[in-house]
């Protein structure tokens, strides 16, 4: 009989790692929070799902809950464990009708998370070259307000974040993030050109920056675009990034 309980994290890391790619984030709750609790469906003494509570790890887009499992009963038991908290979470498409059901009054969107083997990637070189931006460059920059909220609060940056950007004539004019998530992964995010500036490829150079870093760290980049978002998605498969799989999200 399967049940839900509560586990410290680092006894659900066995069962993540078989999740692959899409359970980078999951992974880089547990590395930093191995103590913590999180949900677990239990089944004969076996860990068969989990939901991950992410949204203390300084993540900027951290869910409330990640959800994984290996069946949609144990999907479902998820589901309905975490009703009562913040209704934020994040979870394999192949899961979407055991959250409908528990969720019918919230709308559900679709990511697609990409992964790039070195073998595939097409860097995208610029007239603009890209810079990595700490908290004493922030400082000296124009940097307009739209972009601060996802730049975030420079002293809560950790060792595993690296801002980079594109800057003309001492304007912040594009950015993107890289997060180590774990020993074979990192997330490129969070990347935004002003308006007035699109439409000269700096979104392109500025992700190819990125994976370049990431690659020299023997990490594979992985890369999310809303499904809606064409651009993004056309952005990803230009520099050689593969589909790896689609989730959902409620808010």
């Amino acid at each position: 009989m399967s049940q839900v309980v509560k586990l410290p994290n680092h006894q659900l890391a066995a069962y993540l790692d078989q999740v692959g790619a899409a359970g980078v984030f999951s992974r880089y709750v547990i590395a930093r929070q191995p103590d913590a609790e999180s949900l677990a469906v239990v089944e004969n003494g076996r860990v068969v799902g989990t939901a991950v509570a992410g949204s203390s790890v300084g993540l900027f887009e951290a869910y409330s809950h990640w959800i994984f499992a290996g069946s949609p009963e144990a999907a479902l038991l998820l589901a309905q464990a975490t009703r009562n908290d913040s209704p934020a979470l994040n979870f394999p498409l192949s899961y979407l009708d055991q959250v409908q059901a528990t969720y019918p009054q919230h709308q559900i969107s679709v990511d697609r998370l990409y992964v790039l083997p070195q073998s595939r990637f097409h860097a995208a070189r610029g007239a603009a070259p890209v810079q990595r931006i700490d908290a004493a460059a922030l400082q000296m920059l124009d940097v307009p307000a739209e972009l601060q909220p996802l730049i975030g609060a420079a002293d809560a940056w950790t060792g595993d974040y690296t801002l980079h950007g594109i800057v003309l004539q001492h304007t912040l004019v594009c950015i993107g993030e890289t997060i180590v998530q774990d020993q074979h992964y990192g997330a490129i995010q969070q990347i935004y050109t002003l308006p007035a500036y699109r439409g000269r490829s700096l979104a392109q150079q500025l992700v190819s920056a990125c994976c370049d870093s990431l690659l020299a760290q023997h990490k594979l980049p992985i890369y999310v675009a809303a499904e809606d978002n064409l651009p993004s998605r056309h952005l990803a498969e230009k520099l050689g990034f593969l589909l790896d799989s689609r989730y959902g999200y409620l808010v």
